[in-house]
């Protein structure tokens, strides 16, 4: 959107306090693995072509680590591709990772735990990747710096009163807003140039030649 027209990151969400984010591998923790070296020729479940905690980021650790998996589908869902490690379906998973708070989990398993109580135990975190920054507030090209400068005001003084940081809690989890710019997101650039991707790429045609699979 920046590259093709003009559009500008100008605020970050805080979520957890934090202005990153990782994706986590997660495998069934009966099958004992201790680092991903072992998921080499494994089935993989990510989450589709244009999430970066469900793709983008494993994929990025998987090639840096030069561990090359077996068959890989795509679930289309954080939650499915935790169903599918719990019931076996495939022998691990990426998705989003959220840290634990006041002792509960907050990561994807968490979107399971009604159908899979269990899950916390039976399906563990393998390892997490590095960071990125959370996904930003733009602002297309045409609006005047004025109109930018008075949007952006307005988010953060409405974040900051009680009102306005229940409903970005609600709407997007997250409690604060921060200032970002365009070059924030150099890291992402550097990823997806890493595995030979564009962003339009992903979210234009799959990056795995395998359909989505079906989920019980």
């Amino acid at each position: 959107a920046h590259d093709k027209f003009g559009a500008e990151a100008r605020l970050i969400g805080i979520r957890s306090g934090q202005a990153t984010y990782r994706a986590q591998i997660i495998v069934r923790t009966k099958d004992g693995y201790k680092d991903i070296a072992q998921l080499k020729g494994k089935k993989f479940a990510f989450v589709d072509p244009a999430s970066l905690s469900g793709y983008i980021l494993p994929l990025n650790l998987f090639n840096e680590a030069g561990v090359v998996l077996g068959e890989t589908v795509f679930a289309m869902k954080h939650d499915n591709v935790v169903s599918m490690v719990y019931q076996g379906q495939v022998d691990a998973g990426a998705t989003f990772y959220s840290p634990p708070e006041d002792g509960q989990i907050l990561d994807a398993r968490h979107l399971v735990k009604t159908q899979y109580p269990d899950v916390e135990k039976k399906v563990s975190i393998l390892r997490l990747t590095p960071e990125i920054p959370n996904d930003p507030i733009a602002f297309r090209r045409d609006l005047t710096q004025v109109m930018k400068d008075k949007i952006t005001d307005a988010f953060v003084r409405f974040v900051h009163t009680p009102e306005g940081r229940a409903s970005f809690k609600q709407l997007y989890d997250v409690t604060d807003l921060r200032a970002a710019t365009d070059s924030d997101y150099d890291g992402v650039r550097g990823m997806l140039k890493s595995i030979g991707r564009s962003a339009s790429d992903l979210v234009t045609k799959p990056a795995v030649n395998s359909p989505p699979p079906k989920v019980k």
